[in-house]
């Protein structure tokens, strides 16, 4: 789905890439960013990610205080010529 970039203007493409629940209640979840922008695209703040594309991506990720753990690998795609950030997210649902 194409969003507005977390600095507020111009916009990105997020993809929902994996979901896993798992037995611990944590649920796992891996999404990506494709674009290019002068702030770039990689964003490590917890809060910014949840709030910009975290509850967008997983209605079950609502508030920043549930992420474990956030992990961001940041690349360039040569052959679409574009930034590309995966976020893998550890959280926990709430419930």
């Amino acid at each position: 789905m194409k969003i507005k970039h977390w600095q507020g203007y111009g916009s990105v493409d997020v993809f929902k890439k994996e979901r896993e629940v798992r037995s611990d209640g944590c649920v796992r979840l891996h999404l990506q960013v494709r674009g290019n922008h002068e702030w770039g695209i990689e964003r490590k703040d917890v809060y910014d990610v949840v709030r910009w594309i975290g509850h967008k991506c997983d209605a079950n990720l609502i508030d920043e205080r549930q992420v474990c753990e956030l992990l961001t690998d940041n690349w360039w795609d040569s052959n679409k010529h574009e930034d590309v950030c995966d976020y893998y997210i550890l959280y926990l649902l709430e419930g």
